[in-house]
């Protein structure tokens, strides 16, 4: 009988306490964001961890209604840091990472191998810096929208960078 009361206490009490992560998660990447905006997406970037990077995009990817999985594995991910779906559609999300100044061809034509693999009907990279010529021509056609620090930085959200 005793067991029976004190679950009857213990399971609000997790899910009170669950609540209360959720809350906070979604009140850290709100605040991410809003410092990113405040203090211009670039300089934020540099002072951020590559896991607040990572929530930092995927806030934008959420406030562009997609929902987003943040990957966060150990192992190898093929490079893919967030997952994302829309309308039923599945997507992936590399962020290169802030200290190369461009991105390169050979990195977006793994990403589009990786995109195959996992059958993703498009991606996007996001990158503080820039990407190449022949990257940018690339990624025409094939899904892949390419988000760089200016578009980041102006944009605010994600939203407006589309795989079309």
């Amino acid at each position: 009988m005793e067991s029976l009361s004190t679950l009857q206490w213990l399971l609000p009490a997790l899910v009170l306490v669950g609540a209360a992560v959720l809350v906070l998660t979604h009140r850290r990447r709100a605040s991410l964001h809003d410092r990113a905006v405040a203090d211009g997406t670039r300089r934020a970037l540099a002072q951020m961890s590559w896991q607040e990077v990572e929530e930092l995009v995927g806030e934008y990817f959420r406030r562009g209604e997609f929902s987003v999985t943040e990957s966060r594995r150990a192992g190898p991910d093929g490079g893919i840091d967030l997952e994302l779906t829309k309308r039923g559609e599945y997507y992936l999300v590399q962020c290169k990472r802030w200290r190369a100044a461009s991105v390169d061809v050979e990195t977006v034509r793994e990403f589009h191998r990786v995109m195959a693999a996992r059958h993703a009907v498009g991606g996007f990279i996001v990158t503080s810096g820039s990407f190449t010529a022949e990257a940018e021509k690339f990624a025409e056609g094939r899904e892949i929208g390419l988000i760089n620090g200016r578009q980041l930085a102006a944009a605010g959200e994600v939203r407006a960078a589309t795989c079309e």
